[in-house]
C-alpha cells in the first residue's frame, strides 16, 4: 500500500492533490434525489476527488449512489483513487430511515461515556450499510453561551467531560471500522475546545 500510495503522490498534480481535500457536494452532482452522471464528469473534470456528501438523500438512495459514484471515480478518474463517503451523524445517521438517537446534550447529563461509545457503535450499522465510509461527528463544542444557538450538539460546559465523551464517541466509531472527524465551530473557539481536542489525540496516540 505504501508503494502504491507513493506512486500516485508522485504522478498527481498540484490540482489533484489539493482535490484529495475538497468536497464533492449533493448540489454539484445530483438532481433532487437522482444522481446526473453528466454533472459528476464536468464537476470533476476526469480527476480524483477526497470526498463526496449526499445529505439531502434518504437512506436507500444513498447506497444506491455512493456506490455508483465510488465506481466512478475508481473506472473513470486519470488516478483511479476511491473517495471518502461522508455522512453526519450528531445522534444518528442524518439520511431519511436511519435511527435516531439522543442528542449529545442529553448524553452528556448522564455522565456515563460508555453510552456514547454504544451509540456509535450502532451508529456505524446503518452506516456500513449505505456505504458510508466517514462521519462528522463527534461534536467537541465546549458551550458556555446559549446564544450560540447549537447547544444541544454538545456534552456540556465542562471540557474534561466532552473529552471523555468525545474519546468515547470517536473509538465506537473506530473500533467499527468507521473515519470519525471530531468538529468545533468558529463561535465557540476557546481554551476549553483545545484542552478536549488534546485528551482526545492523546487517548489516540495511547491506544
Amino acid at each position: 500500500i505504501e508503494q502504491r500510495v507513493e506512486d500516485a503522490l508522485q504522478r498527481m498534480t498540484l490540482e489533484e492533490k489539493i482535490a484529495q481535500i475538497r468536497h464533492i457536494h449533493s448540489w454539484n452532482v445530483f438532481n433532487g434525489q437522482d444522481l446526473d452522471m453528466e454533472k459528476l464528469g464536468k464537476f470533476t473534470g476526469g480527476g480524483s476527488w477526497g470526498f463526496v456528501e449526499g445529505f439531502p438523500l434518504t437512506g436507500v438512495n444513498c447506497k444506491k449512489n455512493m456506490q455508483l459514484i465510488q465506481k466512478f471515480m475508481v473506472e473513470n478518474t486519470r488516478l483511479g483513487i476511491p473517495v471518502f463517503t461522508v455522512a453526519e451523524s450528531l445522534h444518528g445517521w442524518v439520511h431519511e430511515g436511519s435511527t435516531i438517537y439522543p442528542q449529545n446534550i442529553a448524553m452528556g447529563s448522564t455522565f456515563r461515556p460508555e453510552l456514547a461509545y454504544r451509540k456509535a457503535a450502532m451508529i456505524t450499522k446503518d452506516l456500513h450499510a449505505q456505504g458510508m465510509h466517514q462521519v462528522l461527528a463527534p461534536c467537541i463544542d465546549v458551550v458556555r453561551d446559549l446564544r450560540w444557538g447549537r447547544g444541544e450538539e454538545s456534552f456540556g460546559e465542562d471540557p474534561v467531560l466532552c473529552g471523555l465523551f468525545g474519546i468515547a464517541e470517536v473509538k465506537g466509531y473506530m473500533d467499527n471500522g468507521i473515519s470519525p472527524k471530531p468538529t468545533f465551530h468558529r463561535s465557540q473557539i476557546q481554551t476549553a475546545q483545545r484542552i478536549t481536542m488534546r485528551a482526545i489525540m492523546f487517548q489516540h496516540r495511547r491506544n
